[in-house]
């Protein structure tokens, strides 16, 4: 389903990249050491260049298991390049 001002085929070409092609990703953790957000692009992707980025949220400050999942577009920043 296409957020508001994206179509559904502009979705399905971004999902059906990641899926085909190289892609680069930039992980943060918290200090727990779990996954809180995960930007990823293709592997060309240059400053400014749109990007998907997920985010996670957990049951509890000390548990694993995730609670909720949200996936969103942004942009990707040429600091990730690292």
């Amino acid at each position: 389903m296409a957020g508001a001002g994206e179509s559904d085929s502009s979705v399905t070409m971004g999902l059906t990249t990641q899926k085909n092609e190289l892609v680069k990703q930039f992980c943060i953790y918290d200090g727990s050491g779990r996954l809180t957000t995960v930007y990823t692009a293709a592997r060309f992707a240059r400053h400014g260049t749109p990007c998907t980025k997920v985010d996670y949220t957990y049951i509890s400050p000390t548990s694993n298991l995730v609670e909720k999942m949200q996936e969103t577009e942004d942009t990707w920043d040429s600091s990730y390049d690292i």
